[in-house]
């Protein structure tokens, strides 16, 4: 369905985390054209790009972040919400 090259692309370069959307139209920009009218661009093809996208980024995050499993680092936490900790460290974000 998406163009298999974004995919490849976004496989190759691991990024830690992507913010990812669907299409909307933004008036006086380029985004202006209504592509919806398309069927290739309806707002159900629109929705199923965006949830493989964004699988396959989940893929991509959890497999960074198990990289860090087991490994000892300094942190401030910024936040605790429910299952999510928010915070910073003082090494790159590159697992070890």
């Amino acid at each position: 369905m998406p163009n298999r090259e974004n995919f490849d692309l976004l496989r190759q370069r691991a990024l830690h985390h992507a913010y990812t959307f669907k299409y909307s139209r933004r008036p006086n920009t380029a985004a202006a054209v209504d592509f919806t009218a398309s069927p290739k661009w309806s707002a159900e093809v629109s929705r199923a790009r965006l949830a493989e996208l964004q699988m396959v980024q989940e893929d991509i995050s959890r497999a960074v972040n198990e990289r860090w499993y087991g490994a000892e680092v300094e942190v401030l936490l910024e936040s605790i919400e429910q299952w999510r900790a928010v915070g910073r460290g003082r090494i790159l974000r590159t697992p070890p």
